[in-house]
């Protein structure tokens, strides 16, 4: 009986140590998560997150696992966006005083590593002490991603930064999964009032036009023009032709001097 207790109790211990061992969550501190890679198995398909029971049988083999501890920290990103609509200087011009289509937008992001995205960015060898390199060439993208964008998202919005704020979380989201947006902070925001670009941009294109319906009807005019003088030319030589063949005509001119033309070679011009 006393043997089977102490095998009992050995068995307990050995299993609450292989427990112990296995369950990786044990190691985390708060907002920390881990991706576990084994020489015998290779990735773990599974973020392994702090205070909940992940049991990783191949831990227990000695030397046979690498564990990556991923804190979570929010960042801050400051980024200042500015410059001028589309044709804007053009289409100001037509307007009947000088406006202003520039924006201009100073902001805060507060973002952090998306947990279900760690296994991703390991794989891809991103790991804790590599991961500032990650951080800043995010930072660039978030930049990047809201320059290429800003176009879209003043003429989609209202001229409210509430609007704009969700234009910006909307576009972060959908183009950089990898992290997950705490905050923007709108620091200084200006933008223009895209009623009157638009508006002002119809009346540009209408200027254009009629310029170009202008340009056309003078091409043609000069083309008509042009065509004129050829047939001019061409029957000057024909009554030099004619005159030069029958020399008499000459005094058949003299007969009616108000017609220049008796011959009618002029006709229709």
């Amino acid at each position: 009986m006393k043997k089977l207790v102490i095998v009992i109790i050995l068995a307990l211990i050995i299993g609450i140590v292989l427990f112990w061992v296995g369950n990786i969550s044990f190691s985390l501190s708060d907002n920390q998560y881990a991706v576990v890679f084994s020489k015998t198995s290779g990735w773990i398909e599974k973020t392994i997150e702090p205070a909940k029971i992940t049991w990783i049988w191949q831990n227990l083999i000695p030397f046979n696992c690498k564990i990556y501890k991923y804190k979570i920290v929010n960042r801050k990103s400051s980024i200042e966006i500015s410059g001028t609509l589309p044709s804007g200087e053009l289409y100001s011009s037509v307007l009947p005083s000088v406006y202003n289509f520039s924006y201009l937008a100073k902001l805060k992001i507060q973002y952090s590593l998306t947990p279900d995205k760690i296994l991703l960015i390991a794989k891809e060898g991103i790991y804790p002490e590599n991961i500032d390199e990650w951080y800043s060439d995010i930072e660039k993208k978030i930049e990047e991603t809201i320059s290429s964008s800003i176009y879209k998202s003043i003429t989609n919005t209202t001229s409210s930064p509430s609007s704009f704020k969700e234009k910006i979380f909307s576009l972060i989201r959908e183009n950089l999964p990898d992290i997950t947006i705490k905050d923007i902070i709108i620091e200084e925001l200006k933008l223009p009032d895209m009623d009157i670009y638009m508006q002002a941009k119809k009346i540009y294109l209408e200027i254009l036009n009629e310029q170009s319906k202008i340009k056309l009807e003078l091409s043609k005019e000069e083309s008509l023009k042009s065509e004129k003088d050829k047939i001019i030319i061409e029957r000057l030589q024909k009554y030099g032709r004619v005159l030069k063949e029958n020399p008499e005509l000459l005094e058949y001119f003299k007969l009616n001097p108000a017609n220049p033309d008796p011959l009618g070679i002029f006709e229709g011009l």
